[in-house]
């Protein structure tokens, strides 16, 4: 048997986390001794082994001690379980890729020294965001040859279009604060 912190020395698992995990009721103690200190044994590192493995492979602790609380299903649970997990973890890794390309590019473009406001950056990444519906949204309003087009352009084609949007954006808006100087004078 072990006190919370030499389980904790030897399993990696700090103790503020050992106590958490007994918070929400995921893992247990099996005894406390004569002075009311936590003992974990073999039992509870069989366990903290399990609530890690799922943990690695994106399963959230609610997940996980729902699963703990199935009695017998374990192996077949798991099997049945771990093609969604699969998907939601690739849907994960996707939108990472999708935020890592755009603060790519957004640095690309703050070093080319192009002018950018938090407006423009908003929507800059929300149009990287939304793509899809973006190109659903075009093909109601535009020809589908259009958008076809549109999309049938490379990433930096479009990167280059977004640049010139940016520029056109910039000119409009010197224009309006002149408009805007002419008129109060």
């Amino acid at each position: 048997m072990y006190t919370i912190s030499e389980f904790g020395m030897k399993t990696g698992i700090s103790t503020r986390t050992l106590r958490f995990y007994e918070e929400i009721e995921l893992l247990y103690p099996s005894e406390r001794n004569t002075s009311g200190h936590r003992l974990y044994g073999l039992s509870e590192l069989a366990t903290l082994q399990q609530i890690q493995s799922l943990k690695f492979i994106g399963y959230s602790l609610q997940e996980i001690k729902n699963f703990l609380e199935e009695k017998g299903a374990s192996m077949d649970h798991l099997e049945s379980s771990l093609p969604l997990q699969k998907k939601l973890l690739m849907e994960k890794r996707d939108e990472l890729n999708r935020a890592i390309d755009s603060i790519d590019y957004v640095q690309g473009l703050l070093k080319e020294g192009h002018s950018m406001t938090w407006r423009h950056l908003s929507s800059l990444l929300q149009s990287i965001e939304c793509e899809e519906d973006q190109k659903e949204w075009m093909k109601e309003y535009f020809s589908e040859e259009f958008a076809q087009q549109y999309f049938d352009l490379t990433k930096e084609q479009r990167q280059e279009l977004d640049k010139d949007w940016m520029l056109i954006l910039a000119d409009v808006k010197k224009l309006i604060k002149e408009q805007r100087a002419s008129t109060c004078s």
